[in-house]
């Protein structure tokens, strides 16, 4: 199919080199998904956190519960830093149960909330009820993150985010929040702590995160890097 391609438009960078290793030598525009603020926006959600049962410091993640997503780390991080963290862990997977048990081990299954599906209506609600979206994930021999949805979504509710420094999860984060080394329980644990005992940090790097997402990751900056793309071809054609 790409032997008749003119162009290619990548989600990532980290798709596009994916096109360069299988040898594709015509241009490949990098063109990011979008997400629509309209969905994921700023909302007072402590009568919502009441109900799901958060007081504490609260740290969130959403995606499949998979050994690559890197959840073993997040739980020995939160483990790390001890009373008062609670983890809202939405999601489900081939290794909630192993995960289950990996809590009971750590000593923290009475301080997780685990929802393993929600209406994408409702996802803002649940964004908001976190501190921080961390976002964990291990490359592996066959796999990276590619893009990681979940952090544009929490950047656009003022949620500060925290991510592995795996595949394009750097490159999305860009100056809207903190990158740690993939794996590093300690590394993961000193973000978590300076977000939690630093509130005009905290503050700062939401602020951060929520123009960097209008900036960079909404339909209609979507169009505006693929409209380009599309007239460039047509040009071509009609030259």
């Amino acid at each position: 199919m790409f032997r008749h391609a003119d162009a290619a438009m990548a989600g990532s960078g980290e798709c596009s080199d994916v096109l360069r290793r299988k040898k594709f030598k015509k241009p490949v525009h990098i063109v990011y998904p979008g997400v629509n603020p309209v969905h994921f926006f700023p909302w007072d959600a402590a009568e919502f956190r009441r109900k799901l049962g958060l007081s504490g410091f609260t740290i969130g993640y959403v995606g499949r519960l998979a050994k690559e997503k890197g959840l073993g780390t997040l739980m020995e991080a939160a483990a790390f830093l001890g009373e008062g963290v609670q983890l809202l862990l939405i999601g489900s997977g081939p290794d909630e149960l192993e995960l289950r048990r990996k809590a009971r081990s750590l000593g923290i299954s009475d301080r997780i909330c685990w929802i393993s599906s929600i209406d994408n209506t409702d996802a803002y609600r649940y964004y908001n009820a976190m501190d921080v979206l961390v976002l964990p994930s291990l490359t592996t021999p066959q796999w990276k993150e590619q893009f990681g949805r979940v952090l544009v979504e929490a950047m656009l509710c003022k949620t500060p985010v925290i991510g592995s420094s795996s595949g394009e999860i750097p490159t999305v984060i860009g100056d809207g929040g903190s990158v740690f080394p993939e794996g590093n329980v300690v590394a993961l644990a000193g973000s978590l702590f300076r977000l939690r005992t630093r509130e005009e940090y905290r503050i700062a790097i939401a602020e951060q995160g929520f123009r960097r997402a209008h900036s960079e990751y909404t339909f209609q900056r979507m169009a505006e890097r693929t409209l380009p793309v599309f007239r460039s071809l047509m040009e071509g054609c009609l030259s």
